[in-house]
């Protein structure tokens, strides 16, 4: 067979003092290296072989783009397999391809999808509130708190990178460990952002239908007729059980993960994280304020809840956020989680079932107790269960197409 028409990009010669050689060739189309390649281990270059059609195919044509220069993708196929091809391992290159989409878990994949969009609303948001005349400590906060979600992105990348220079033990555990729970961390952040972006996106409130649902369907407002119960002490009992809702969310697989099961802890934050992601698509769509903001502002609330320092602190924590934005009413994600948690116990850790169950309940009636929730909210955020049961494995199988499960760090 005669020779090709065609020469390939970076053939390994010897070494250059030249380290943006390949990109600068790549960008202005040369087909050939003025000096060699370098190669050498303290420099970010890795070389891989590489498959590419046959000659003259449309997938590969004679001139590099310009986009496919700056992903550093080499576009010349080559004619033997004694030629190599050279791509640099830094941020370009981890996008460039399926690297990146091989290196970012399923869930940290869904904590971009989201908290990427939502934090240019909420900067946008502040910087109207700004406008207005409105400078107050909650919108430096707002920007404080998106801040210090992004500072903490960023350890995935290095918790990534550094994991496998460290050996088998408490070291890497830390690592996995941070690795596996960080993207509920993220998830959580993710909701205080909604605060600030939630009347931006959909002004509509439906809070007024969700109180003419449940005067049709129980011909009184439950959260109402909830005062005739209310002492301090069934407050400061019942704001122990709310105060706790992260707490019995992680409860599962901080058990799963002490227990040695890793990849079963991770599947059970994967679906959590799935349900408070659904839950938050809901809240931009049916916005809705709770009764505690709604009804109090109708003047339907006649007692006091009072308290004692659980309740007090609850209240504080409340405080923290934009009270008079909340519109995170519909569905109760309370209830939604609680219940997925529930759903996981049962499937690997049985013996945490009644007693979670217990905390549950507890949640469940505080929720309506201390006005967070309507009834209508409880009952479409039980609803969500099966979505999230179902959508889990798939998208958790889509994302990672390697159909293998992700280390976890343990022993083999």
């Amino acid at each position: 067979m005669g020779a090709p028409s065609f020469r390939p990009v970076f053939p390994i010669q010897r070494r250059t003092t030249s380290r943006w050689a390949p990109v600068c060739t790549s960008v202005w189309g040369t087909t050939r290296l003025r000096r060699s390649v370098p190669y050498r281990p303290s420099m970010a270059w890795r070389v891989r072989p590489v498959t590419f059609p046959s000659p003259g195919s449309s997938r590969f044509p004679d001139k590099p783009s310009v986009w496919s220069a700056l992903l550093c993708w080499s576009q010349a196929p080559a004619p033997s397999a004694a030629y190599r091809y050279l791509y640099p391992v830094g941020p370009m290159s981890s996008l460039a391809g399926q690297s990146w989409r091989a290196r970012l878990r399923t869930e940290e994949f869904l904590f971009l999808l989201l908290f990427i969009p939502s934090s240019i609303v909420t900067v946008w948001a502040n910087y109207d509130l700004y406008a207005g005349g409105v400078d107050s400590r909650r919108i430096q906060g707002g920007l404080l708190r998106l801040a210090i979600v992004v500072l903490l992105a960023m350890i995935v990348p290095t918790l990534d990178r550094w994991r496998h220079r460290l050996p088998y033990g408490t070291g890497r555990s830390t690592v996995d460990f941070f690795r596996t729970f960080l993207p509920f961390v993220f998830c959580v952040a993710v909701y205080t952002n909604l605060h600030d972006t939630v009347r931006w996106i959909n002004p509509n409130d439906i809070h007024g239908q969700l109180m003419q649902l449940e005067q049709w369907l129980f011909g009184f407002q439950p959260v109402v007729w909830a005062e005739q119960f209310i002492t301090p002490a069934r407050t400061e009992f019942f704001s122990f059980f709310y105060t706790n809702f992260f707490a019995l969310t992680v409860a599962v697989s901080s058990v799963l993960w002490a227990l040695g099961r890793r990849q079963q802890s991770r599947e059970t934050l994967l679906g959590i994280v799935v349900c408070f992601y659904s839950g938050y698509i809901l809240y931009l769509i049916f916005p809705a304020a709770p009764p505690r903001l709604y009804y109090e502002a109708m003047g339907m609330f006649s007692v006091d809840l009072g308290g004692g320092a659980i309740a007090s602190f609850q209240n504080a924590l409340i405080a923290l956020m934009p009270n008079e934005a909340s519109r995170a009413a519909f569905p109760s994600l309370h209830t939604a989680v609680s219940f997925v948690v529930l759903g996981y116990a049962w499937k690997f850790c049985r013996w945490l079932f009644p007693i979670l169950l217990v905390f549950v309940l507890g949640l469940l009636v505080s929720t309506v107790y201390l006005r967070h929730h309507y009834v209508v909210d409880l009952i479409a955020g039980a609803m969500m269960i099966p979505w999230v049961f179902w959508v889990t494995p798939r998208i958790d199988r889509w994302w990672n197409r390697s159909a293998r499960p992700y280390d976890l760090g343990e022993r083999p």
